[in-house]
């Protein structure tokens, strides 16, 4: 009997087959995992072309994991744009918002996109901040769905300045803290990401910081209750600079991290094939 890849090649030509890989696997590890199938499969998948395509940045690509995305560019308006009284600026990846003391983030009368305490999902962005303090300024959190504050994670600059990593509750609080010192004017990739591993009720956070994995903890069950979702909070008691926030309802693989990184890059523009081909041996 012929291998079921078999009978689909003799039936669809690899053109039809390449466009079907194209639309149809969920992430770039899906579609990698396919190309281990056959010889014409990884043909078709593993090469510049398909790679640069699969990553197109569209709507019909957004499908792909992306659930909002904030570029403030002002000629592709944002929606639902939660950030206020920021102005934009040219910076290396195209704009920025750049926040001072009255700037505020405002909050939804509803919740939107919420996850399940047991699902995937990455948050990124680039963070500046002109001058170093020497109190805790939280960046983001995600925050329990009936609006406690006092169950959340999120990432935060401690007083030492450094990036680390918070767990709240209404019993106690974590904060660990990793090896990464910010600096003033410099532009650092901040990528938070949540991977549940299956028979293992608690998730675990991954925090990478300018394409390095830097902090690795598992959540508290306390942190969250049934659902949370993701709350952009930028303190706005604090001068600093973002620029390219994206939201995912998966884990962004570490090859897509150091991309956008090392090309130093927003989410659109960054060239995975480039990347994978370029570090193929290394």
């Amino acid at each position: 009997m012929s291998k079921p890849s078999s009978c689909i090649n003799n039936i669809l030509p690899p053109e039809i087959l390449q466009k079907i890989f194209l639309l149809s696997a969920e992430s770039l590890h899906d579609a990698l995992h396919i190309s281990t199938t056959c010889q014409l499969w990884r043909k078709l998948i593993f090469n510049p072309f398909f790679i640069e395509h699969y990553w197109i940045f569209d709507d019909k690509h957004r499908k792909k994991g992306l659930i909002r995305w904030w570029n403030f560019n002002e000629n592709i308006p944002d929606q639902d744009n939660p950030f206020r009284n920021y102005s934009i600026t040219n910076c290396p990846l195209g704009k920025c918002a750049n926040f001072k003391d009255d700037s505020e983030i405002t909050e939804e009368e509803e919740p939107k996109n919420t996850i399940d305490r047991g699902s995937d999902y990455t948050v990124a962005f680039w963070l500046l901040i002109p001058e170093i303090g020497d109190e805790p300024r939280c960046i983001f959190m995600v925050r329990d769905d009936d609006w406690d504050y006092t169950r959340s994670a999120g990432v935060a600059i401690d007083e030492t300045n450094f990036l680390s990593i918070v767990f709240a509750s209404t019993i106690s609080e974590r904060i660990i803290q990793s090896n990464v010192q910010m600096k003033p004017d410099q532009w650092y990739h901040i990528v938070l990401v949540q991977e549940c591993i299956p028979g293992d009720e608690k998730p675990q956070q991954h925090l990478w910081i300018n394409g390095k994995l830097e902090l690795t903890e598992e959540v508290p069950i306390a942190a969250f209750s049934s659902t949370a979702e993701v709350c952009f909070f930028f303190s706005i008691l604090w001068n600093h600079s973002i620029a390219d926030v994206s939201y995912w309802s998966r884990r962004l693989l570490p090859l897509e991290i150091r991309a956008i990184y090392e090309q130093k890059t927003s989410v659109d523009k960054v060239n995975m094939a480039k990347y994978i081909f370029e570090h193929l041996n290394s």
